[in-house]
């Protein structure tokens, strides 16, 4: 019984790395940025996808994937901002929502010391990178990333790209 408490307990807490399901009203809780209001809201979310390679610095390489949703506002809770992260709310969706919508909304960030490396396929895909002219994916991407070197090929790309 004792595990199943402490189960219950991770399970019904707030996590910024990962959807949280909540099995009460089976609904999932996640933390999202918010681009777009309205009757419908605009969601963005990037993948973070672990590279095969380490910096000298001791930073982990990986590769981002962009997505975007909108979701009807009346099916939605927009629970509060998440702290520390600015432009992030949590958000609670229905489990059928979020199912129907799994490949935009799951949630794949990586912890700790880490640095964007994106392939040169992807770097020489204009599509792609016209992602860089939203302030608001420069912006997701420095937020979730705290090093600088990540923050000035960022700032690079959007630059490239307007």
């Amino acid at each position: 019984m004792k595990y199943l408490k402490t189960f219950e307990n991770l399970t019904t807490e707030r996590d910024f790395d990962k959807v949280v399901y909540s099995p009460e009203d089976k609904s999932i809780i996640g933390a999202y940025m918010i681009t777009s209001g309205g009757s419908s809201i605009g969601i963005l979310n990037i993948k973070e996808k672990m590279g095969k390679g380490i910096f000298m610095s001791n930073h982990f390489s990986y590769d981002i994937s962009i997505h975007r949703v909108n979701l009807d506002r009346s099916k939605i809770e927009i629970l509060e901002d998440v702290p520390g992260k600015e432009g992030f709310n949590y958000i609670k969706i229905p489990y059928s929502l979020y199912k129907e919508n799994k490949d935009n909304l799951e949630i794949a960030r990586i912890k700790g010391s880490k640095r964007i490396s994106m392939p040169a396929i992807k770097t020489q895909n204009n599509y792609f990178m016209s992602n860089f002219r939203d302030i608001d994916v420069v912006n997701y991407i420095k937020v979730t990333n705290p090093d600088k070197r990540t923050h000035f090929l960022v700032d690079m790309y959007h630059n490239k790209n307007k």
